[in-house]
């Protein structure tokens, strides 16, 4: 019979995992404006690979949605994609996240 282990995060590991994900992103962040964008186009650009419609990332950013909307085509129109699909995948590969 196998044992089932159930792990659980400290309150101190929790925070520790939430400081590692922010120097993590903020990484993220300077390749992309290494590579020529922005620090807000930045973030939209890892936004973007997340998936989050112009909405979702007015909404995270406190942005107008159509503040959001010129910050995509910027990043868009920076890696010469047709589609948001080919922006996330310009942000993957710039930011290491795929080869």
């Amino acid at each position: 019979m196998s044992e089932i282990i159930e792990w659980r995060f400290l309150p101190a590991d929790a925070e520790t995992h939430a400081e590692i994900a922010g120097k993590v992103r903020e990484r993220r962040i300077a390749r992309l404006e290494d590579a020529g964008l922005t620090y807000r186009e930045s973030q939209v650009a890892l936004l973007i690979a997340e998936g989050m419609t112009d909405q979702e990332i007015a909404e995270r950013l406190f942005l107008a949605v159509s503040t959001a909307k010129g910050h995509v085509a910027s990043v868009r129109a920076h890696f010469q994609a047709r589609n948001r699909t080919e922006a996330a995948l310009s942000v993957l590969k710039v930011t290491g996240r795929l080869l």
